[in-house]
């Protein structure tokens, strides 16, 4: 399927794709309640996207709201296959202690909604902030957090960094760090996203003090000699 494809064959298709898509998902069951509100919740965005396309007599106008509506559901989908993953971690041994480490986090740092930790290949954050950074969407707070799963129970103080993420969602970076950036050029998106991993690590820092600051320092070394023994090996 095709974006650029003449309306009168655009329109049915994306619609049948769409409507499909919202049918599957809310199919599924969701063993978290949160869980099964956020995925309604984007589905009635989808849908009100779809109630705009319909009415509006603007080609391109109808067209935005169509791709708007592919956006909310593909993520969506993203954010369901993570929740399986989490749901699949629960199997794991460690999976208590991994719960009780990012519910600590998000309780020090008074996170307004409890995370959904999972084990992934990367220590990562997603949630309905997405929607609101990428699409101005307002949901309400869901979160879903990954820690490494090849990584020692010793690294998951990292996490905090990715809770850290999750606070900043809710509160941003304060304006008179903004002001400052802008005032020496530094306004642009690349370094307003290197001020939230630093103000991140902040947090991190903050929660577990020197046992963040071990952790990282020891697995950027681990990284870095894993790098260096490939750069010898293919040298």
């Amino acid at each position: 399927m095709r974006i650029d494809e003449p309306e009168d064959t655009l329109t049915p298709a994306v619609v049948e794709y769409l409507r499909g898509k919202i049918e599957r998902v809310k199919s599924f069951e969701y063993s978290l309640s949160s869980f099964a509100n956020h995925v309604e919740e984007v589905v009635q965005n989808v849908i009100s996207r779809l109630d705009d396309a319909d009415a509006s007599q603007d080609p391109e106008l109808k067209k935005e709201f169509y791709i708007l509506s592919l956006f909310y559901i593909e993520q969506l989908d993203g954010q369901i296959e993570t929740f399986r993953l989490a749901e699949r971690s629960r199997k794991d041994d460690r999976w208590t202690v991994l719960k009780y480490v990012a519910f600590d986090a998000a309780n020090r740092l008074n996170l307004s909604s409890k995370p959904v930790p999972f084990f992934g290949d990367s220590f990562k954050c997603t949630g309905s902030f997405i929607y609101k950074k990428y699409y101005g969407l307002e949901l309400a707070p869901l979160y879903q957090v990954a820690t490494n799963i090849s990584d020692p129970v010793v690294f998951w103080a990292l996490i905090g960094h990715e809770i850290g993420h999750c606070k900043l969602s809710e509160k941003d970076i304060p304006e008179n760090l903004k002001r400052k950036l802008v005032e020496n050029n530094l306004g642009d998106e690349k370094y307003m996203a290197r001020l939230h991993e630093i103000l991140s690590d902040i947090l991190a820092t903050r929660i577990y003090g020197l046992a963040f600051f071990a952790s990282f320092v020891t697995e950027l070394r681990l990284v870095s000699d894993h790098f260096d023994a490939e750069y010898k090996v293919y040298r």
